[in-house]
């Protein structure tokens, strides 16, 4: 019980496991005794050895499950994060565990362990599986920019928010002599002042129809919005450092608002607050 609630609140080892119950174990009577004081460090990780690593997170998704009965509408972020302290004496590899997190609810709602010998790629249709996505908007890095992950989400009729990098070189050309021209789009910006910087993005959204090559077009038929998103942070005395990065979705151009798209990108990759200024268009 203690280990569960150390997890709920945000620990991560074997020490946030032992101070939780140490400092507030007295909280949790009368649904817990500790008769014999709190246990070891030393203690939680045997006993956390011995439980089967698939049980706890099975538990955890028939819990969630419950909670969050309909996925319809919300965003779901796919991400894989490295446990601190599963290895806690530094040998061999330590877990890492790739997350379906519900933004709406605060609440990862599936978990998939990635093995020593496999890699995040493989694993992730094994966690779609597990999903209901219907009507939701899943959003992944890299690792789910791939033909056939792609087609996984649209066949359980979800829609995806995918980065675009080099490694899908021809889409990634595509996507970037699109973005060179003038042509009907819809654009969002957004500024943020604090911390003595100033945050600026624009968010600018086109249509896949007629911006891709026939090649591509034929591996992506699902792909209906390339989305451009210039990153620009400016320092006092110093010189403003940008970024520019490129996503694919598959949520359609004609019904897609560029607010809606810096909601998901701001929501998966960080940039969580807000902006103090926005505006949109569609020109």
């Amino acid at each position: 019980m203690i280990a569960l609630i150390a997890y709920l609140c945000g620990g991560e080892d074997y020490s946030d496991m032992y101070q939780l119950c140490r400092y507030r174990g007295e909280e949790f009577k009368p649904l817990l005794e500790l008769p014999n004081g709190c246990p070891s460090e030393d203690t939680f990780e045997r006993v956390m050895q011995a439980v089967h690593s698939d049980e706890i997170p099975a538990c955890l998704e028939v819990y969630t499950s419950q909670i969050i009965k309909d996925l319809s509408g919300l965003h779901i972020a796919i991400d894989g994060k490295k446990m601190r302290g599963t290895n806690p004496r530094g040998h061999g590899e330590s877990s890492y565990i790739l997350s379906a997190w519900v933004n709406e609810h605060s609440l990862s709602i599936a978990q998939e362990a990635v093995g020593e010998k496999s890699n995040e790629i493989t694993c992730v249709p094994k966690l779609l599986d597990k999903l209901a996505l219907k009507g939701a908007v899943v959003t992944m890095d890299t690792m789910g920019t791939q033909v056939e992950i792609a087609e996984q989400i649209v066949k359980k009729k979800g829609d995806f928010v995918l980065t675009l990098k080099g490694n899908q070189r021809h889409l990634f050309e595509d996507a970037t002599d699109a973005f060179s021209t003038r042509q009907l789009h819809k654009r969002h910006l957004e500024q943020v002042k604090g911390h003595g910087r100033i945050d600026k993005r624009s968010y600018k959204i086109l249509p896949a129809e007629g911006n891709l090559t026939d090649a591509v077009a034929q591996r992506w038929p699902m792909l209906k919005s390339l989305i451009r998103v210039e990153h620009e942070v400016s320092k006092p005395n110093t010189q403003p450092k940008k970024e520019t990065r490129y996503y694919i979705s598959s949520l359609d151009f004609n019904d897609l608002s560029a607010r809606e798209v810096a909601y998901y990108i701001r929501e998966h990759w960080g940039d969580r607050k807000p902006s103090s200024l926005a505006v949109g268009c569609d020109v």
